[in-house]
């Protein structure tokens, strides 16, 4: 629920980082995905807390806390996605190529960390309770090389993340930091639709009235719906320089031809 809020997060930083123009609707639509996000995640926090009435009752300190800790974290992601556009915009360079880069240097940071924790968390820590440490390094490599199961999960893992993240640039590179944020919060869509026909999950009307709201704010937002051409909309909301306003999700990077020569 708190991770829908990367689509405002995104909207408001490519105003001021990257003086792009959002009309009323556009501004809509993105508060429908993220009323969307908050519906589903209601439900889902509903049907938890029904399921768990006997377990012990979480701190609320503890949830603030860790509801802070995701929306900084959204935040710093709705960042990345604006520099990625900014990167993409101003420099030569292709979506996969960017994908290399931050592989690259997401890889050596995460290495350099692990083993640094390593030494330090052990050198504090007893030798019983290092063991079963997630900062145990030797532990973690036995575990993966060990078991067929968590090996083959985490090279597919790695491959989906590696694809997810080609198409997301090469979304943010033809259209919006904005736009790809949208598309990427329809990511819990397609979790649930799999979960249903899996019937791992049942079926309730207030998530998929949530689902609902997110893919129709999604929709409009990226033009497949015009809603400045329904009737019925206000004309207060629609805009009013005759279209000289260039739609956010209209507005495509020139740099396809510095690509072309590369």
């Amino acid at each position: 629920m708190s991770r829908g809020s990367v689509v405002l997060f995104v909207a408001i930083l490519s105003v001021v980082f990257l003086k792009r123009k959002i009309t009323k609707l556009e501004w809509i639509s993105l508060f429908l995905v993220t009323l969307g996000i908050g519906v589903v995640g209601l439900s889902g926090a509903k049907h938890s807390s029904t399921n768990n009435t006997s377990q012990e009752k979480s701190n609320p300190a503890l949830i603030v806390f860790g509801i802070v800790l995701i929306v900084m974290a959204t935040l710093l992601q709705g960042f990345q996605f604006v520099i990625e556009e900014h990167i993409l915009e101003k420099n030569p360079i292709i979506p996969l190529q960017l994908v290399y880069i931050e592989g690259f240097y997401g890889l050596s940071l995460m290495v350099i960390l692990s083993v640094i924790l390593n030494f330090i968390i052990g050198s504090i820590e007893s030798p019983e309770d290092f063991k079963s440490s997630p900062f145990n390094l030797p532990l973690a490599f036995s575990q993966v090389f060990n078991n067929r199961t968590i090996l083959i999960s985490s090279l597919l893992i790695s491959a989906s993340i590696a694809a997810f993240n080609y198409c997301g640039l090469s979304i943010t590179h033809r259209i919006s930091a904005t736009a790809r944020s949208t598309v990427d919060t329809c990511r819990t869509l397609l979790v649930w639709i799999v979960a249903i026909t899996m019937k791992w999950e049942s079926f309730h009307l207030l998530q998929f009235s949530g689902f609902v709201i997110l893919v129709f704010g999604t929709l409009c937002f990226n033009g497949v719906l015009t809603p400045e051409t329904w009737s019925w909309i206000p004309q207060s909301l629609k805009s009013q320089d005759d279209g000289s306003h260039e739609r956010l999700i209209d507005v495509v990077d020139e740099i396809d031809e510095p690509i072309e020569r590369m």
